[in-house]
């Protein structure tokens, strides 16, 4: 999918959009890839790489929730 962007939204779903897709003032439509739950408020979304024990590369994004506890998804 090459450069991509993690949002959320005031309720429940994480979403990437590819930045090719991005267009000014353009309609955008992304694609679901988690859904944190009823009632989720996210506050913050960190990406990150981090490495395993065979020094393999894994990217990852942290969901801070205001009401509940953070996601770690892959």
């Amino acid at each position: 999918m090459g450069e991509t962007v993690v949002a959320t939204f005031a309720c429940t779903p994480l979403v990437i959009i590819s930045v090719t897709a991005l267009e000014d003032g353009e309609h955008v439509i992304g694609r679901i890839v988690a859904e944190l739950g009823y009632g989720n408020t996210p506050l913050e979304v960190v990406s990150f790489r981090s490495y395993n024990q065979k020094m393999q590369a894994e990217d990852s994004v942290l969901v801070i929730n205001r009401q509940m506890d953070a996601d770690l998804i892959s």
